[in-house]
């Protein structure tokens, strides 16, 4: 890792994960062995281009009888000391439950994480297009630089639009 004053540029990556596919055939949920080696697919992506922050959407944080962490296991398999996770979606009950949402992989520390509604969410149970934003601060360079990994509405483009200006008036004129 590069010295933090140093830091001239970052190299960024976006990754839809597509859940890794745990929910191609819901209400049943691969087994835990399946899922590890399609992530092990995508960690060698993200070990091939290297970047320096890897924004996530569509990940997954946990699900019923699969006890693969997502994010966790990328942040290891890619050899990521920091990451953060916040939630779109939340079903089911305690041990047995599916949560996924957006992540951020980070070779800098974050802190300051948030995970404010977007427009248009809905209950946890509507799962449907509810979006939220990750926001986080990474220590890159003599400043903090907010960082959001989100996913904006898929199917309603004056949604997507409204979603898109809410994220700008959010981050204001600091570096973003």
């Amino acid at each position: 890792m590069r010295p933090l004053d140093d830091v001239r540029e970052i190299k960024v990556m976006a990754y839809n994960l597509a859940k890794g596919f745990v929910d191609e055939k819901f209400p049943r949920f691969p087994p835990a062995d399946l899922t590890r080696s399609r992530l092990d697919q995508m960690a060698e992506v993200i070990r091939r281009e290297d970047p320096d922050l890897v924004f996530l959407s569509e990940v997954v944080w946990q699900t019923p009888y699969n006890s693969v962490n997502q994010v966790r296991y990328l942040a290891e398999a890619c050899g990521y000391r920091h990451y953060a996770f916040g939630e779109n979606a939340h079903l089911g009950i305690p041990f047995l439950r599916y949560v996924g949402g957006n992540a951020i992989l980070s070779k800098w520390p974050l802190s300051n994480g948030a995970n404010p509604n977007l427009s248009g969410h809905r209950p946890f149970w509507i799962t449907r297009n509810s979006r939220r934003a990750l926001m986080v601060d990474a220590a890159i360079g003599r400043h903090p630089v907010r960082c959001a990994a989100l996913h904006l509405d898929s199917f309603n483009l004056e949604n997507n639009l409204a979603q898109a200006r809410q994220i700008l008036g959010w981050l204001g004129p600091d570096p973003a």
